[in-house]
């Protein structure tokens, strides 16, 4: 019992350093983007304007990137763990296990209403540690 509670525990481990791994390589790309970008503005112009712009910039940016990287992630990851186990990446193959339709009001852009009908497709997959059952909706 208390070898698979350690082997669980590596289990999180990993899944929680490649999801923070992959979370820091997006900020870092990111990053690497916006100050080539701002490399470049700045030495298309040797005003005094685009030398502070850039100095401030940068900080910003980076810090704008961090803040706009967690906000995705968050979701995201929540989105990528069992309800159940709590553990990451813990999805199975999807299945169909139904398909309905959905009437809800639409806006047109003079301010009309009109009602459409969607097609609500239901999957059904399990967690591949603990066998929970998770119901996943898309509609399309």
């Amino acid at each position: 019992m208390a070898r698979k509670k350690k082997d669980r525990k590596n289990e999180e481990n990993k899944q929680i350093l490649y999801a923070v791994s992959s979370l820091l390589l997006f900020m870092l790309l990111t990053t690497t983007g916006v100050i080539l970008y701002m490399a470049a503005e700045d030495a298309a112009s040797d005003s005094a304007f685009h030398a502070v712009a850039s100095q401030a910039l940068v900080p910003f940016s980076i810090g704008a990137g961090i803040i706009v990287a967690v906000l995705i992630a968050i979701p995201v990851l929540e989105f990528l763990r069992c309800p159940d186990c709590e553990r990451f990446f813990s999805r199975g193959k999807l299945e169909l296990n139904r398909t309905y339709q959905n009437q809800g009001p639409s806006f047109t852009s003079n301010g009309g209403t009109y009602y459409r009908q969607t097609t609500v497709r239901e999957f059904k997959t399990h967690c591949r540690y603990c066998g929970y059952t998770i119901l996943v909706r898309r509609q399309g």
